[in-house]
């Protein structure tokens, strides 16, 4: 059925980029099946435990991105045995043992231990992006690994993780080439250390895993003052001109409010202004 050269046709396939229409083109006739199979770089895996880590990448060796799930959806309703399983470090093991240039992980109801995070730092020179969602098992430690030994990483996403806090400084760590951070416990001195380290950053998203809470994970204007210029409380329209005057490299800028009524704490006007037409906002 293939009327092209092997060329053409795996061109065509890099323009495919849904995991459904790649497996269904694969499926098309054995020459298609085997282009498809060298060419695919992104692969995902929606039970961890479906497929082994050494078939995937027998039959995708050009892999460079993947995203794994572990445990069922249920499991954030706490309805899953504690040790039901869901670790990525066989995969990670497999992946370093056959030299498979990684670039990007995806995870998301996987345990997650910081010997894994080591590993992935260690063994994976052009990796550019973790992202963690739902996950358990690692601290800060691992963390710091990460940050400070891949030098590429663009993208750093965590959300709703049970990490634990060693309490070091494992921010300050982050290469310069990161653009995207989206965190969702942070606290002003975090922000004003990432912000710091992280001169090309064009997306930066902190999501409070409780935003009504109180403590060192609050963001408020300190933590926007390097990125702004001394803005006097979050949310109003002073600070969020200044994020725009001042950030010219943002190509998007997320501020979530628990209460979208609320006014300018300082001026009492709605934020009408801070959210009119600047490009940035």
């Amino acid at each position: 059925m293939n009327y092209f050269p092997d060329e053409v046709v795996e061109n065509v396939f890099d323009y495919v980029t849904s995991h459904h229409d790649r497996n269904s083109i694969s499926l098309v006739c054995k020459s298609w099946h085997r282009i498809e199979r060298l060419s695919r770089q992104r692969v995902f895996i929606g039970n961890c435990y479906s497929i082994s880590p050494e078939k995937v990448i027998e039959r995708f060796p050009s892999l460079r991105s993947i995203s794994l799930k572990g445990k069922p959806h249920f499991a954030d309703f706490n309805l899953v045995p504690y040790d039901w399983g869901g670790h990525v470090y066989p995969w990670i093991v497999a992946l370093a043992k056959s030299k498979v240039s990684l670039e990007a992980l995806r995870l998301k109801r996987m345990v997650v231990s910081d010997e894994s995070l080591e590993l992935i730092s260690r063994s994976f020179a052009n990796f550019k992006s973790l992202v963690l969602v739902s996950c358990e098992g690692f601290t800060t430690n691992g963390l710091k690994s990460v940050a400070a030994n891949c030098r590429l990483l663009r993208e750093l996403d965590l959300q709703e993780n049970e990490v634990e806090d060693h309490r070091i400084q494992w921010l300050n760590h982050f290469p310069e080439s990161s653009t995207s951070l989206i965190l969702d416990c942070i606290g002003d001195k975090g922000l004003e250390v990432v912000v710091s380290s992280c001169k090309d950053l064009q997306e930066l998203r902190v999501f409070p895993s409780d935003p009504f809470g109180a403590g060192n994970t609050v963001v408020t204007e300190e933590g926007l003052v390097v990125i702004s210029i001394s803005c006097k409380k979050l949310m109003t329209n002073a600070a969020l001109i200044m994020v725009a005057m001042n950030c010219p490299n943002f190509v998007r800028f997320r501020l979530c409010n628990a209460d979208p009524t609320k006014a300018d704490p300082v001026t009492q006007q709605p934020l009408d202004e801070g959210f009119g037409d600047r490009p940035v906002l």
